[in-house]
């Protein structure tokens, strides 16, 4: 009875450590980020802004403004980022941003919520890739 017992906590940590705890539905949080998503403010206007989630735990952040009649111009931001049960945090430029996240429409619709100041983002996901 110990030999199981104890298998079972050798099991348990090393689900853990090897980051594969999952959602009571069997899907591991960050395989739910992975992808491309493009802001709700993006979809009806000139200027967007798009996230894509890499496996390597970084996001590249793309913001195409449209400046003037015909002049775009596009910036890229690149900043790590790690998600857990609760919380996605990403470190852009020395600061931990931390949000709280939902994912609802079978995980095609991303709300983040920033933990101070309480304002949200909605993001939809435009592309699911094995990044």
């Amino acid at each position: 009875m110990r030999n199981i017992w104890l298998l079972g906590v050798i099991v348990s940590l090393v689900l853990v450590i090897s980051g594969c705890v999952t959602e009571n539905n069997g899907v591991a949080y960050k395989e739910k980020i992975l992808g491309t998503w493009i802001s709700e403010a993006s979809v009806n206007q000139s200027e967007n802004a798009i996230f894509t989630f890499y496996s390597n735990n970084t996001v590249s952040l793309t913001v195409h403004l449209n400046e003037s009649v015909g002049k775009q111009t596009t910036y890229v931001f690149w900043f790590n980022y790690t998600i857990d049960e609760k919380t996605l945090k990403m470190d852009i430029k020395g600061k931990t941003e931390v949000l709280d996240y939902t994912f609802s429409d079978n995980y095609n619709k991303l709300t983040l919520i920033e933990e101070d100041s309480g304002a949200e983002t909605v993001l939809f996901k435009i592309q699911d890739n094995g990044f």
